[in-house]
């Protein structure tokens, strides 16, 4: 009787200890890679998007600052000697009205009258505090800024205004105009983004003041963070670095934060979140493994238990029983191991996808943004030049123009086609069709680019060679690398396209360059976008990096290869395999 207790004893024990320990061990594994996969890229993510979704929203505000100072009804206003106030008085109540902002405003150079839809508010002073910004707004090198002030007109709300400089038609200063939102709109912002996220949200300034905060905001009422217990121990952290990945402790959870500088606004963005909110249903899950390891060890318990006592001349099938039980054991442990491993995999894959966001986003800010702006500018200078009839000043910013509609043109052509490949929207469709005449179609797109740098281009081809390839995504790879070996030839270079039939039912297809050449060590990362930098070509083109990359990827689609073989001075080679037409004969 006393060796049945003690069996019984043992095998409870080890039923409750190893389903426990299971429990336990895929617990705390799940609840680290949630942690660490909260801190890494779910909380920067989130601010990423709320600070796009910041930028987004003052977009309007600053694009009607804007058209405000181009208007040509408020300068001709301005230089007819500002007579009849009412008319600007109905003019800035109409933006006001129309765009639904809290206020819209102008303040004259020349008279420092401030006028705005009430009629004229002041007269602008050097010596008064209040005034302070536009007299900084005069000096200033950009056309507007972003600040933070309060509304004189509305009882000193709190507002975020846009002053955009004014100029005559001469190109004079001649006053700055602009709107302004007050503080509870952007609070109806903020709320937007909490409903959105589900992420607590809240700005702070330089000193630690809570400016605005969602509903979510756990204090009662604004304060500095420095006095705020948990997050206090790590303000200063948060005030001397422009982005943070933090994390604190207060009434016994863990809060992880993330931190971004806003510079337009000059506050800090924080975006937290408890642990308690992403740990609930793992704990929850835990408790239910725990409850359920109890309960089907009471039932094995009792089994055991009827068992020994009925058929005690079985014993040996029941310590069989328990190796087998002690064996699935060892089988669970092994696939919570496998799915940690499982888990790190798909955390380093979500790093890399995270970094190539970042160079993309960072493609489309930078290479984008600045041609466009540029665009924006050089039509500011069209303008002007028309006023004043200068024939050879519009013809070379028309050349300029050009030029830079076509950049912008071949960037947004790359990213559409990357992107589409990224996320798989990109069908492989290949067909038959004669090589020569699409290497053909390539060149002559390229003639007028090529003869700007006076390079002959040439190409080599059987003319009855026929290959089956996706004839959209070839087309796509021939014009990046003719592209790139025209930027990268000097004046009076050479460029020879060549196909020709290779083993295999492959055709090898060459663009070979007199060019630059490329460093031995840059060679590896060339066709990788998220490692390889762009530079200038030998006539100050800009690049991004993404065309070899989706070359890479186009002709890894059609079943083929791409290499390069290059050397500074002496120029490069970029070859890639497509099939022939006799490979489609052949499947």
């Amino acid at each position: 009787m006393l060796l049945k207790r003690k069996l019984i004893f043992v095998l409870s024990l080890l039923l409750i200890l190893g389903f426990a320990t299971t429990s336990l061990i895929s617990y705390y594994v799940s609840r680290g890679s949630l942690h660490n996969q909260i801190i890494t890229s779910d909380l920067p993510l989130t601010s990423d998007n709320i600070y796009s979704e910041i930028q987004r929203d003052l977009l309007r505000p600053i694009l009607i600052s804007s058209m405000m100072s181009n208007d040509t009804f408020l300068r001709n206003w301005i230089l007819n000697g500002e007579k009849d106030v009412g008319q600007i008085t109905q003019y800035l109540s109409e933006i006001k009205d129309k765009y639904s902002t809290s206020t819209s405003f102008f303040i004259s150079e020349k008279t420092g009258n401030y006028y705005h839809a009430g009629g004229i508010l002041k007269k602008v002073k050097k010596e008064e505090p209040r005034d302070k910004w536009y007299f900084r707004l005069r000096q200033m090198k950009p056309q507007y800024e972003i600040n933070v002030d309060i509304d004189m007109a509305h009882k000193d709300t709190v507002t975020i205004f846009i002053n955009h400089k004014v100029f005559d038609f001469n190109g004079e200063f001649i006053g700055a105009a602009g709107v302004g939102l007050n503080s509870n709109a952007v609070n109806a912002l903020i709320e937007t983004y909490h409903n959105k996220y589900k992420r607590t949200i809240y700005f702070v300034s330089p000193s630690g003041e809570v400016v605005l905060h969602s509903s979510s905001y756990p204090g009662k009422n604004d304060g500095n963070i420095k006095n705020i217990p948990g997050i206090s121990s790590i303000a200063d952290k948060i005030l001397s670095s422009k982005n943070n990945k933090l994390e604190y402790e207060t009434d016994g959870k863990t809060v992880f934060l993330n931190t971004r500088y806003i510079p337009e606004l000059n506050w800090f963005l924080l975006v937290e979140q408890s642990s308690d909110t992403s740990t609930g249903n793992i704990f929850s899950t835990l408790i239910f493994n725990l409850i359920l390891c109890g309960f089907i060890t009471l039932i094995v318990i009792i089994i055991t238990r009827f068992t020994i006592n009925i058929y005690q001349v079985k014993l040996e099938k029941m310590i069989q029983s328990d190796m087998k039980l002690n064996l699935v054991n060892q089988e669970q442990k092994q696939e919570i191991a496998s799915q940690q491993l499982d888990l790190i995999d798909k955390n380093a894959k979500l790093t890399l996808l995270n970094s190539s966001k970042d160079k993309l986003f960072s493609i489309i800010a930078h290479d984008l943004r600045g041609p466009i702006g540029n665009i924006s500018q050089l039509l500011t200078m069209l303008e002007d030049s028309y006023v004043a009839g200068s024939k050879e000043q519009m013809a070379d910013i028309f050349s300029k123009l050009q030029g830079m509609s076509d950049t912008t043109f071949r960037l947004l052509e790359n990213l559409f086609e990357w992107a589409r490949n990224q996320i798989s929207e990109v069908v492989y469709n290949p067909e038959e069709f004669n090589l020569n005449q699409l290497l053909q179609e390539c060149l002559t797109i390229h003639q007028v680019a090529s003869q700007e740098k006076n390079i002959t281009l040439t190409a080599s081809c059987d003319d009855m060679l026929s290959a089956f390839a996706d004839t959209n995504m070839l087309r796509t790879v021939v014009r990046n690398l003719i592209s790139n070996a025209i930027k990268f030839t000097p004046e009076n270079g050479e460029i020879h396209i060549k196909a020709e039939r290779a083993a295999d039912n492959e055709i090898i297809i060459s663009i070979h360059d007199s060019g630059v050449g490329i460093e031995k060590e840059r060679i590896p990362v060339l066709f990788d976008f998220t490692q390889n930098k762009s530079t200038y070509g030998t006539n100050g083109e800009k690049g991004t990096g993404l065309g070899l990359a989706l070359c890479r990827d186009l002709v890894s689609l059609n079943k083929g290869e791409i290499h390069v073989e290059s050397e500074p001075g002496k120029g490069s080679n970029f070859s890639f395999t497509i099939q022939s037409a006799d490979s489609k004969q052949n499947s």
